[in-house]
């Protein structure tokens, strides 16, 4: 799992900035569906492609924080879930180029 928090400059920083955590699960690890069903006022997004993945998710509240969560990939193969915060503090979006840059740049080897 990695953790990239926008416009931190210490550690601290997590606390109050807004982040993308990417987790990779390998094929002999797979990782379950995420479930908007868990979160308060999911909503689907359109599966969209970015990069070397096609993704599919959801938009929700936590604790009543909005996240994205992301995902790709096929059971059995390497998968890849994002969990975009998208309000700490300050906020972001799917959109904010930053974060289309870091989604851009996923790519599991084969």
């Amino acid at each position: 799992m990695i953790q990239i928090y926008k416009g931190a400059k210490s550690e601290w920083d997590q606390f109050s900035t807004p982040y993308v955590m990417i987790s990779y699960y390998g094929p002999d690890n797979p990782m379950y569906e995420p479930s908007k069903d868990y979160y308060e006022e999911g909503a689907d997004l359109e599966p969209f492609t970015t990069g070397s993945y096609t993704w599919k998710g959801f938009t929700a509240k936590s604790l009543d924080t909005p996240i994205a969560m992301l995902w790709t990939g096929e059971y059995g193969e390497g998968q890849i879930q994002l969990m975009i915060c998208l309000e700490n503090g300050e906020k972001i979006s799917l959109d904010d180029a930053d974060v289309q840059a870091i989604i851009a740049s996923i790519n599991i080897p084969q």
